[in-house]
């Protein structure tokens, strides 16, 4: 297991320096944003992901940087 999640998104730096000393390789922290190559993968962002398909379709339509 090489990824990390923080507990309810909280972290600073002292608890980055642990999650690279226990191993993990990235971790997500709770801020809704897409990533690029250049971002620390210690802090990476992310989207909400719905449980329904319609939910899912939703999100995809108000969340992509992409218009139809």
């Amino acid at each position: 297991m090489t990824a990390f999640a923080y507990p309810f998104g909280r972290y600073n730096p002292h608890t980055i320096d642990l999650v690279k000393a226990a191993g993990y390789t990235t971790a997500r922290i709770i801020r809704w944003g897409s990533c690029h190559t250049k971002d620390d993968l210690l802090t990476l962002t992310g989207y909400l992901v719905p449980n329904s398909l319609e939910g899912f379709l939703t999100a995809l339509k108000f969340q992509s940087p992409f218009p139809d």
